[in-house]
């Protein structure tokens, strides 16, 4: 089975997608990139989540992380399908 960035680099290559989605997955990428995408578990998500809420504006502004969250979440769900 592929690992993640395989699965991002293939998926990315099949078109052409804006700097938005291309940023998200490569957040997924730094945080997981090396595991095989049927071998992510929820907890390491969870924690990949915490790491970018900690580490970005979207920590500080409940507002703007419930309003973006969602999307870095989506991205990964994408992948599982693609």
């Amino acid at each position: 089975m592929p690992t993640l960035a395989q699965t991002v680099e293939a998926f990315l290559a099949a078109r052409e997608y804006d700097n938005a989605t291309a940023g998200r997955l490569a957040f997924w990428v730094d945080e997981v990139g090396d595991k095989e995408l049927a071998q992510i578990t929820t907890d390491e998500v969870d924690a990949a989540l915490i790491r970018l809420f900690e580490t970005s504006l979207m920590g500080s502004n409940v507002e703007y992380s419930n309003r973006y969250a969602p999307p870095f979440s989506a991205h990964l769900r994408r992948l599982a399908r693609f």
